[in-house]
């Protein structure tokens, strides 16, 4: 600290000098008799510098109230005295009056203005006031002043510390260490400095030298708690940050580094004690806050952790950490417009901070804001070039929106740069597919070493490998290719049905019909039904176009919805009572997602169960749907190749089993047509929303009573995937696989 204790020794000092008086005029002799009985005595400049030297003693003792009282019945008698403004000044600052104090010590300055000390509280008044600026011109002028004043090198190594000046830092901590003996602030100055630089050893080193020579000063064993921390040394953080609260309990900055170190140990209890005692201290409740923050985040527990960073925020705004960190929760929680709106704002906050943008960039790239993603990642790359992961990204995007060109270009800088970057070489054999250089694409996709790869990775290796494989007419390999992509982990296999008995399922269906339908029942427009590899995601496509449909898709994502309708549901004969769960079940995560009540749903069940719909029918009295068909092995083949919506994969590599068990999908299809009547199905071609979109998107209208959409809708459906490939095989491509996939077809039928 600038000041303080030892700039009361030198007051007493000056008091005691018989030349004191000589030298304070407010304190001569004519004064005197207006002092009444305090100066009653035959030497006034010895009983005036006796009783600055007992209201000294009471201000080094701490007893701040009286020594004040005593100050001011001082200036009473001499209010220009400089000295006594300026001991006033100091006990103003040390009871939180940095205003007042300010006051007294610049009418000291007026009045005495080549005391360098003067200049040495000023500084540090304004210093703890964060008046850098301010600060740094009264140190200086102290400085000249005297050019011997350690304390003033130290405190102009902190504001150089403090504005991230290091070089200046450096320098004045050097002038500092020739101007005098070893200090504490130095010492702990010279040690914060090298922590900032990374140098950890060489700060403990400087910071146990403090420690050591200063014992009772809790300054250095806190700066040590910090770079024990720093280095991961938890226990010694833990021990001297301890050491720094009990000579000084209130050592807020202390407190708050213990409870991270405490964290960081996963002693989050602990930690969360600490941080509640700095939610009682108002200076420091934001930072509290914040680091409660941290340590639900370091639980996995997010969504609280969001709350203590809003209201860290909301205590004390412009917090770059803060919001990066509310950034970072509101991302994984998946909340991407709110996270798009945090990481903005870190970004404004932090121009520079390069992270924030490439967090920004990938949520508005995954948001569909495709400008602003492509703009941040431009920004990154022109302050680092060499940002692979910037370019990357650029290069996804710009596939991602059909700019190809200019995707592949970003990749050969990117492959030029890391000739085995994964996302480079896949999009390069992305291209080449796209302009009919299957060759060229299996040595891009080969030039992988799969054990480099991520499961993401692996599956677009393979698949490109397959679908080159396969327009050179190498069908075997194209399998084993395929195949090997399956082998990485998806959403599960496929779902294992039981055969249905088609004709039990119809009877039961006609019983249904005979119960009274529940009344106010929210029954579906109609299901979207069909097998993986059908197409049923080309029929959904056109089905987003009808603007007075809302098709329900959430039974594909993480979380499906589940009610009557999930496979593995209990059943049993149909009932008025088991109609009327029915029609909860289905109702109630409906409402619970807010989905309105007049909205005409089209809910996609991408495994339908047969036996559940007697029991909608039941419920609602009637079921319509509409089922996507395509040649059982061009199925086949296509659920092979690309995969489907709800990520089931061959993971164990047997394809006759998966053959088997799309089989029996599609019979519970067969099943539902039959039980439902030729009236309320409407039967679709999975290759003809391909080839016809416009003539398929006319049926789905018709059927669900909607107007037909101008053709030019229509053409907004592209078929086409990542790099502009497409999403299925041709029809009939399973004819060139009869040696490859024999075994696999035969268990189709």
């Amino acid at each position: 600290m600038v000041g303080g204790l030892p700039t009361l020794q030198r007051a007493a000092r000056r008091r005691a000098d018989p030349a004191f008086g000589a030298r304070c005029p407010a304190f001569s002799s004519r004064n005197w008799h207006n002092a009444g009985p305090f100066f009653e005595t035959a030497d006034p400049r010895r009983a005036a510098a006796a009783m600055l030297e007992e209201i000294l003693e009471l201000h080094k003792q701490g007893r701040l109230e009286e020594a004040e009282q005593r100050y001011r019945e001082l200036l009473t008698f001499n209010p220009d005295d400089p000295e006594t403004l300026h001991l006033l000044g100091m006990v103003r600052r040390q009871r939180g009056d940095a205003r007042e104090a300010v006051e007294l010590v610049r009418r000291a300055i007026e009045l005495a203005p080549d005391r360098a000390p003067y200049y040495m509280t000023l500084g540090g008044i304004e210093l703890h006031a964060r008046m850098l600026d301010a600060a740094r011109a009264d140190f200086e002028t102290a400085l000249r002043l005297d050019p011997n004043l350690t304390g003033a090198y130290g405190a102009l190594a902190q504001i150089a510390l403090m504005q991230g000046d290091t070089a200046r830092a450096d320098e004045q901590f050097k002038l500092a260490g020739r101007a005098g003996g070893e200090r504490v602030d130095v010492l702990v100055g010279q040690g914060n400095l090298l922590l900032t630089r990374g140098d950890t050893d060489g700060a403990i080193k400087y910071l146990t030298r403090a420690a050591e020579l200063f014992p009772a000063d809790p300054a250095p064993q806190a700066s040590l708690g910090r770079a024990y921390l720093s280095k991961g040394m938890t226990a010694f953080a833990e021990q001297a940050l301890g050491n720094a609260l009990r000579l000084k309990p209130d050592f807020h900055a202390a407190r708050i580094v213990l409870a991270e170190a405490l964290m960081y140990g996963k002693r989050f209890d602990e930690a969360q004690e600490h941080l509640k005692v700095l939610l009682a201290v108002p200076e420091q409740r934001a930072p509290a806050l914040a680091m409660m923050g941290d340590v639900f985040r370091a639980r996995g527990d997010l969504g609280r952790a969001t709350t203590f960073y809003r209201d860290s925020l909301e205590a004390r705004a412009g917090q770059p950490r803060v919001v990066a960190a509310l950034a970072w929760c509101l991302t994984r929680l998946r909340l991407l417009r709110e996270a798009i709106g945090a990481w903005r704002e870190a970004v404004r906050l932090a121009p520079d901070d390069l992270e924030a943008r490439h967090s920004l960039a990938t949520c508005c790239a995954e948001a569909g804001l495709a400008d602003e993603a492509r703009e941040a990642w431009r920004f990154v790359l022109y302050r680092n070039p060499e940002d692979r992961a910037a370019r990357a990204g650029l290069a996804a995007l710009l596939e991602l929106i059909g700019r190809h060109d200019d995707a592949k270009a970003e990749a050969e800088i990117l492959r030029g740069k890391d000739p085995q970057h994964p996302g480079a070489r896949l999009m390069l054999a992305r291209a080449a597919l796209r302009e009919g250089a299957p060759r060229e694409a299996i040595a891009q996709a080969q030039a992988l070493d799969p054990a480099t790869l991520n499961p993401a990775q692996k599956r677009l290796r393979a698949m490109a490998l397959g679908t080159a494989h396969d327009a050179v007419g190498e069908t075997s390999a194209a399998v084993d290719a395929w195949r090997d992509g399956h082998r990485e982990a998806g959403a599960g296999p496929l779902p294992d049905l039981p055969m249905p008995i088609a004709a039990a399922i119809v009877d039961e269906a006609a019983r249904a019909r005979q119960i009274t339908p529940v009344a106010g029942a929210r029954a579906p427009a109609a299901l979207l039904l069909g097998a993986p590899g059908d197409g049923v995601e080309s029929v959904a496509r056109l089905l987003g176009l009808l603007p007075g449909v809302r098709l329900l898709s959430d039974r594909i994502g993480g979380t499906p919805r589940t009610d009557g309708f999930t496979p593995d549901e209990a059943r049993g004969g149909v009932d008025a009572d088991l109609a009327r769960l029915f029609a909860r079940k289905y109702a109630r995560p409906l409402e619970r997602a807010n989905v309105p009540a007049d909205a005409r749903l089209v809910d996609w069940l991408p495994a339908l169960d047969a036996r559940a719909l007697p029991h909608a029918l039941a419920a609602f009295g009637r079921v319509r749907a509409i089922v996507v068909r395509r040649e059982p092995r061009d199925g086949f083949l296509n659920w092979l190749a690309f995969g489907c919506a709800p990520g089931w994969r061959c993971a164990d590599g047997d394809l006759e089993g998966a053959a088997q068990r799309l089989a029996r999908l599609r019979a519970h299809l067969d099943a539902a047509a039959a039980a439902l009547g030729a009236d309320d199905v409407l039967v679709v071609s999975g290759d003809a929303a391909v080839s016809d979109p416009a003539a398929v998107l006319a049926s789905l209208a018709a059927f669900l009573g909607e107007p037909a959409p101008v053709a030019e809708a229509t053409a907004a459906v592209r078929e086409v995937g990542l790099g502009g490939l497409p999403r299925c095989l041709p029809a009939g491509r399973h004819l060139a696989y009869g040696g490859a996939l024999g075994a696999a077809f035969d268990a189709l039928t």
